[in-house]
């Protein structure tokens, strides 16, 4: 047979001599069946013919031919050793999830407190700025200054003594034949036994002079002293209940007049002038200060008014806080005023300070049973 387009001859094959087509490929061979992680321990127990099973070493196996009718008998079985594998991995999986559900961080609740403490500050300093200042303690004083003046003598209460009448006996006989002087550069001050009982005297030096202001005459700083006096007072109370005892117990072995007493600088503030401090008891948290240099209260009488002992000539002097006085502002006892006290030209005389109501009816009290 020819080609009609090209007159070639063409072979064309007789049915009966056609290429037989080619036989189906083979199914694919399923994978085995394995339990993880154990991979080698995986064993088929039957396959069908022609199926394969991947060898340790990477080639394929044969598996023997299985009859179709047996097939179906058979089931893939299992090592031993992988038996209860996944619901160990299943617990295993869940304990992670566990743990990493418990590593996860608490909730910040400090970003909560940040805005919470500013609207709390916001508060705190509306209500400051919504407070009424404090009143300035400050301003001016006219002060005297004292000539030829005597100070009546002050009795230690005896009832602060904390000692027998025998052993307080003995003291005042030492004290009657040693008298102890506490002196300063403007001030004498002498701890004597007079009339069964220990008294204070105190006199310039040679090289002072004293001066007296009136504290009621600035109102501010007279309902100051007025509203605190009472704190003032038993202050000052408290402080020679503390501090007489102590210092009796100074006293009481001092046989030699020579012998000197450990810290007599403070008995003669804490005792001394605390014990002349007739008023409020004010007068013992100030001083009269001169530059640098402070000057203690000696005395305040029954009505306020307040002594210095200070330098002869002086003409101007500031009433401000001593140091033993609080420093803390929250203190009830603490003074931030600053008064500049002008000295007037004219001097005045006071004699001896006129005994008040209540010492003169000690005094009377006392003279009754002789006098029966």
């Amino acid at each position: 047979m020819s080609c009609p387009g090209c007159q070639a001859k063409v072979i064309v094959p007789e049915p009966t001599q056609a290429t037989p087509p080619a036989p189906p490929p083979p199914p694919a061979a399923p994978a085995p069946v394995v339990s993880p992680p154990v991979l080698a321990e995986t064993v088929v127990a039957a396959a069908p013919p022609e199926f394969t099973r991947q060898g340790p070493e990477g080639h394929s196996e044969s598996l023997p031919a299985t009859p179709a009718g047996e097939f179906g008998a058979h089931d893939f079985s299992v090592h031993p050793a992988s038996v209860g594998r996944d619901d160990d991995e299943w617990e295993h999986f869940t304990g992670i999830s566990a743990k990493r559900s418990s590593r996860r961080p608490a909730r910040n609740y400090f970003g909560w407190l940040i805005p919470f403490s500013c609207i709390g500050l916001l508060f705190a300093v509306g209500w400051v700025l919504l407070q009424k200042p404090p009143e300035k303690l400050e301003g001016r004083l006219v002060g005297e200054r004292l000539t030829d003046t005597e100070f009546e003598s002050s009795r230690v209460d005896s009832r602060r003594f904390g000692r027998t009448k025998a052993e307080v006996q003995t003291i005042l006989e030492t004290l009657e034949i040693a008298p102890v002087r506490a002196n300063t550069p403007t001030l004498n001050l002498e701890f004597r036994a007079a009339n069964n009982s220990m008294e204070i005297a105190v006199h310039t030096t040679g090289r002072s002079e004293f001066f007296r202001v009136d504290p009621a005459k600035d109102k501010k700083l007279a309902a100051f002293i007025d509203d605190h006096k009472q704190d003032y007072r038993a202050a000052v109370d408290q402080g020679l209940q503390q501090a007489v005892p102590k210092f009796l117990a100074e006293l009481e072995p001092r046989a030699e007049k020579s012998r000197e007493i450990e810290g007599l600088a403070e008995y003669r503030d804490a005792v001394g002038l605390a014990s002349l401090m007739k008023g409020t008891g004010f007068g013992y948290f100030v001083q009269a200060s001169i530059g640098k240099q402070g000057y203690p209260c000696i005395h305040e009488d029954t009505q306020g008014r307040l002594y210095f002992a200070l330098p002869e000539g002086t003409r101007e002097f500031e009433l401000v806080a001593h140091s033993r006085a609080p420093r803390s502002p929250q203190h009830r006892l603490h003074f931030a005023g600053r008064y500049t006290v002008r000295i007037s030209e004219n001097p005045i005389t006071l004699k001896k300070e006129p005994e008040d109501g209540n010492e003169k009816v000690r005094r009377a009290l006392k003279k009754a049973p002789a006098e029966e």
